[in-house]
């Protein structure tokens, strides 16, 4: 019960940030103000992970948890001097994406919107996060042995994710600022599902240890990526409408596929070549979705077109 109830604290700590990102960022740096973010937040995890992982051997599990717990509370005095507020959009505030509210209000965009987010969470954060350890046993045993020493398949897995959590801040924030130049962030996506539908199913390939880790290394960069490009355009319809309900639709829809990702998968990975065919299913949603977003965009900057047209 404690764990379903941290969960739905942390889709309103998601929402929350979300919204506060869409509402206060500038709207020529709003990619590399939600890569910030998204880095930000997955550095407290590695930050949490680190601590916990050292302070739980000496002074218990308990005294962890409600020292964390503790530390949350400081969050309430932040949030209260911060006079973060939900501020109503005026003319002047409307930028150029925002403009685009006849083709980006249509029900197919936010509805791509929504459902990406959807897989690529389930992708992510449910199946990559739930089955690293299952992979790397099934593929190199339980104990790994790295310039001589041996590791534990967790401890390489968590290392793995490790190394995402430190390279966010700034992987994301790049990303973002590139997003928020001239081209735009359709035609950075659209590239980027296809370089992540590439290289997720060959995680499921038998390799040598090292290229294994280096294409899984490259999978949780897409990972990186992705997520923070189509936050970005989440905040940018969000900007259209109501932010907090598009957001929470959003973000309600990524936290059921990152639940049912570990669910999928520990029915598949049964099966025999449950791994390959797990993931090269995977690869395959990715470049449909670059299919389906590549029509979008064509369709947007037919829309465009014809608006610079008729506005002559």
């Amino acid at each position: 019960m404690l764990r379903a109830l941290w969960g739905i604290a942390w889709s309103f700590f998601r929402i929350g940030g979300l919204s506060v990102v869409a509402v206060y960022a500038e709207n020529n740096k709003r990619g590399s103000s939600m890569g910030l973010y998204n880095g930000l937040y997955r550095t407290g995890s590695l930050v949490g992970m680190l601590v916990g992982g050292l302070l739980v051997p000496i002074i218990g599990l308990s005294t962890v948890s409600i020292a964390f717990g503790l530390l949350s509370l400081l969050g309430l005095p932040l949030m209260l001097s911060s006079k973060i507020n939900q501020v109503e959009e005026t003319p002047g505030k409307i930028d150029t994406i925002a403009e685009e509210k006849p083709f980006i209000g249509r029900t197919a965009y936010k509805a791509a919107i929504i459902v990406s987010g959807f897989l690529l969470a389930m992708l992510y954060q449910g199946i990559v996060t739930s089955t690293m350890s299952s992979l790397i046993e099934h593929f190199y045993g339980e104990s790994i042995s790295i310039w001589n020493v041996v590791v534990s398949v967790t401890f390489l897995s968590g290392l793995i994710q490790a190394v995402r959590w430190t390279w966010e801040p700034f992987l994301g924030k790049t990303v973002g600022h590139w997003s928020d130049g001239a081209p735009g962030r359709l035609p950075i996506f659209i590239v980027s599902l296809i370089f992540a539908g590439g290289v997720f199913g060959l995680v499921s390939a038998k390799l040598p240890l090292w290229p294994w880790i280096a294409v899984t290394l490259l999978v949780m960069a897409g990972a990186t990526i992705l997520s923070t490009i189509l936050d970005t355009i989440a905040l940018d319809t969000a900007k259209t409408a109501n932010v907090v309900s598009f957001l929470t639709v959003y973000t309600i829809f990524q936290d059921v596929g990152a639940a049912l990702g570990p669910s999928i998968s520990y029915i598949v990975i049964q099966l025999e070549a449950g791994f390959t065919f797990l993931y090269w299913s995977g690869s395959f949603i990715l470049l449909i979705l670059a299919a389906i977003w590549t029509v979008l965009a064509k369709r947007l900057n037919t829309f465009i077109k014809k608006e610079i047209c008729e506005s002559y």
